[in-house]
């Protein structure tokens, strides 16, 4: 690894600020990345940031959007016949399990980079300026890609609603949330945003690739239902950890009058959303799963970001 001084570098942002490139600091990355991850995509990132945090309606408008449509639509659908869309899902699916796999492999290094080496605690680096810490760079482009991803996602529902299948309040509570938050969190830049970056990407990862595989009807027999439920449940369980390491730091700082870039209500609103998902994903698997074992009697639903691809009953 390279002496950090080495891999120092400056975003285009109007006032540049100092970031490291992991590309530099672990060069044996640097074959897995395409040459426009690191020349062009990473001068893009100020402009879509940007974007960001000068329209932040624009997110509400999405949602809004989006409940009226998948409303309409499953209300159209009640007397038309449902479509197959077997091959567009397997598609969909397959597609967002690369582009999360590809995601997760792109940010955890910084990641590990930040827990590991460059900061000396943990509430040093949920109090540091995310354009410094993962905000940059090629790390800093997967992260933008991330946050703009979750409008992408809402195309989950449309899947539910077109072959009228179940859906379920934590699906679509999930999806609006999720776009939300994570248009809050970079607007404001959330110091903990990578961690929830990388855990999202790792689960959608795995999450989509089930459900590629089970549309297309190839799913290995030893890849249970519940892989992807106690993945979820993980990740609310990591979220809500992170949400109160830091509550601890921001609080820490705020005692000492040293600077944390926290926002309050990003806080807030990250604490409450991983709550109340750790609360409903639980519910859903006690529903599903039962409190004790596996009902041979349960037929599985679709869970939280699930989109409607055929399940059969359990064995």
């Amino acid at each position: 690894m390279k002496t950090d001084e080495a891999c120092l570098l400056w975003n285009n942002a109007p006032e540049p600020l100092p970031y490291m490139e992991v590309t530099c600091l672990y060069p044996d990355l640097l074959p897995l990345y395409h040459p426009y991850e690191i020349s062009d995509f990473p001068d893009l990132i100020w402009a879509y940031y940007t974007f960001a945090k000068n329209h932040p309606y624009l997110p509400y408008v999405t949602v809004t959007l989006y409940v009226f449509t998948i409303f309409y639509l499953q209300k159209l659908m009640e007397k038309r016949k449902a479509f197959d869309l077997r091959g567009p899902l397997i598609v969909w699916n397959l597609g967002l399990s690369v582009f999360s796999l590809i995601g997760f492999m792109r940010t955890v290094p910084m990641l590990y980079h930040n827990i590991f080496v460059q900061f000396e605690n943990y509430e040093e680096y949920l109090c540091a300026m995310p354009q410094m810490s993962f905000g940059s760079g090629t790390t800093g482009a997967w992260v933008c890609l991330f946050i703009y991803s979750k409008v992408f996602e809402l195309g989950d529902t449309l899947f539910i609603v077109l072959r009228k299948k179940p859906l379920i309040f934590l699906h679509y509570y999930h999806h609006i949330t999720v776009l939300l938050f994570c248009f809050h969190s970079y607007s404001h830049e959330n110091p903990a945003g990578l961690i929830f970056c990388c855990m999202n990407f790792c689960v959608h990862a795995i999450m989509y690739c089930y459900y590629g595989l089970t549309a297309a009807r190839c799913r290995p027999k030893m890849w249970r239902p519940y892989t992807v439920t106690v993945a979820q449940l993980s990740q609310m369980i990591v979220g809500v950890i992170s949400s109160l390491l830091s509550l601890s730091a921001y609080l820490s700082h705020l005692s000492s009058s040293k600077k944390c870039h926290v926002n309050r209500s990003n806080l807030i609103a990250g604490g409450l959303m991983y709550s109340s998902y750790l609360f409903l994903f639980a519910k859903f698997a006690v529903d599903n799963w039962g409190r004790l074992g596996f009902s041979k009697s349960t037929t599985v639903k679709s869970n939280g970001n699930g989109n409607g691809a055929r399940r059969k009953k359990r064995e």
